[in-house]
């Protein structure tokens, strides 16, 4: 984590480098609190994701690790009526990985993601 906060503190434009800064607080993260707010690496994750997305709103792998942050913290049991809250993590996650679809709808991890989520 330490080379990457060099590499973003240096040059706040490096996507890459927010992007991984992201993933690895989502890999930081551990097992998720599903009925807890976020932890504070989930928060640090979706910050990091966000930031990428600030300055390249087209960025699609970023839209896979908002929509992986939101499928992890999905109960493993969803009653019908779960997936409809705007701010639960079905739709969270559902809308990223759309999201991502509409910016590279060819990027195999954007379909195989997205596939794996509709499974």
């Amino acid at each position: 984590m330490r080379k990457i906060d060099e590499a973003t503190s240096a040059d706040a434009s490096l996507t890459e480098a927010y992007c991984y800064r992201g993933l690895c607080y989502l890999a930081l993260a551990g097992a998720p609190d599903v009925n807890g707010p976020l932890s504070p690496e989930e928060e640090s994750s979706l910050e990091a994701f966000r930031c990428v997305l600030s300055l390249n709103p087209r960025h699609a792998p970023s839209n896979i690790g908002i929509g992986d942050l939101y499928v992890r913290r999905m109960p493993t049991r969803l009653r019908r009526s779960d997936t409809e809250d705007p701010e639960g993590p079905f739709v969270m996650a559902r809308d990223a990985y759309e999201q991502a679809v509409a910016i590279d709808p060819r990027y195999p991890q954007v379909q195989s993601r997205y596939g794996e989520f509709l499974m």
